[in-house]
């Protein structure tokens, strides 16, 4: 395998990128527990920034649908623009159905209704990073 071409499963650092402090929060403190690396952002352009700057360590990312200055839906698809094999996980209070239907074109791994459990977390990223 060539030097930085590891597969998602080798990289088990996690992006989360969520407006609500509580949430992002709580994911981060139980992804560490698990064994994760992980990486926060406030919402999606500050998304865009941490996931340009440490692209090559990502296995999967978190991301709320609605959130200020960037939506979830915009800032997976400059993520996925820049590296189309971008592992998501789709969170959100919203039915899975209309959630997914914002997210229309864009590869999503799995999807959590907020709020979430954490095992359910757990299985998600597992999921996601075993893709």
């Amino acid at each position: 395998m060539a030097i930085g071409a590891e597969s998602a499963r080798e990289r088990r650092t996690v992006l989360v990128v969520d407006d609500d402090i509580s949430v992002r929060t709580t994911t981060v403190r139980a992804l560490t527990l698990f064994g994760y690396t992980t990486l926060q952002a406030v919402d999606g352009l500050e998304g865009l920034e941490v996931f340009h700057a440490n692209r090559i360590d990502i296995g999967c990312v978190l991301v709320d649908l609605t959130m200020p200055r960037l939506d979830g839906p915009a800032t997976v698809k400059e993520m996925q623009r820049v590296a189309p094999d971008t592992r998501v996980i789709l969170m959100t209070g919203y039915a899975e159905d209309d959630a997914r239907t914002r997210f229309d074109g864009l590869s999503i791994s799995a999807f959590l209704e907020k709020p979430f459990d954490l095992l359910k977390l757990r299985a998600a990223v597992e999921d996601a990073l075993s893709d």
